[in-house]
């Protein structure tokens, strides 16, 4: 049985999830026209500002005590009534298909109960594939107790997207 373990972000943890977003953006450029910049390195938007809002929740994703990937909660989400977007989730390859992912989801909806939204690139099919099963699964009584889900095709940022509307309360609630 391997250890997940989802560690709150210190703003000293900053840098290191930069760092990893140089590999989030690695697996996005396979659906997306991410390029790199003249120095070699994919081009980041400046985080500074995005870490210092007041209702970012950034965690460090562990796997048997080795970093593993990250996740950030955000309130940037598109309907008025959300209250969390799934601003950025990211699980290093090694650590895919073993489950990790739909737990440290399912541990953020529990943290976070309420109406939550989620969207990937709609030709991203991984992504689409991943949080269909992971929000039907909790729909079913997971860790984070979802109702209300609702799945629509949008253009998000000028690129046609899968949105995700639900509600969550925790499992224990």
């Amino acid at each position: 049985m391997i250890l997940i373990e989802l560690i709150p972000a210190q703003p000293q943890d900053f840098p290191r999830i930069e760092n990893l977003m140089q590999f989030y953006n690695y697996e996005l450029s396979d659906t997306a026209a991410v390029d790199f910049a003249d120095h070699g390195l994919y081009q980041l938007q400046p985080k500074a500002q995005y870490w210092a809002q007041h209702l970012i929740a950034a965690f460090l994703i562990y796997v048997d005590g080795k970093l593993a990937g990250f996740a950030v909660v955000d309130n940037e989400v598109l309907e008025s009534a959300s209250q969390f977007n799934m601003g950025y989730f990211f699980v290093a390859r090694r650590y895919r298909g073993q489950g990790v992912g739909r737990v440290v989801a399912a541990k953020l909806m529990a943290m976070f109960p309420g109406r939550w939204e989620i969207y990937h690139l709609a030709q991203n099919q991984s992504a689409g594939q991943f949080w269909r099963a992971s929000l039907i699964a909790d729909g079913r009584g997971g860790v984070a107790a979802i109702s209300n889900l609702r799945q629509k095709e949008r253009p998000i940022y000028d690129e046609p997207c899968i949105w995700f509307g639900f509600d969550t309360t925790s499992a224990s609630a």
